[in-house]
């Protein structure tokens, strides 16, 4: 049921947060203005990519 709820509302993350604008990115992550629905506090929410990260890990480990 929760994976049904991300994909209709991929701004959503984890029934929490709601993604906004991206702020910024760089090489590894992007920035984003997020919102924290419990609270009602707005922050910045940064994001990974899994795909870098792997890259990375192989990188290192060899």
């Amino acid at each position: 049921m929760a994976n049904k709820a991300k994909i209709e509302n991929p701004s959503l993350l984890h029934g929490k947060y709601k993604l906004g604008r991206m702020l910024g990115q760089g090489n590894f992550a992007k920035v984003y203005h997020a919102n924290n629905l419990q609270t009602g506090k707005n922050v910045a929410m940064k994001v990974v990519g899994k795909e870098k990260v792997i890259q990375v890990e192989i990188k290192f480990s060899s």
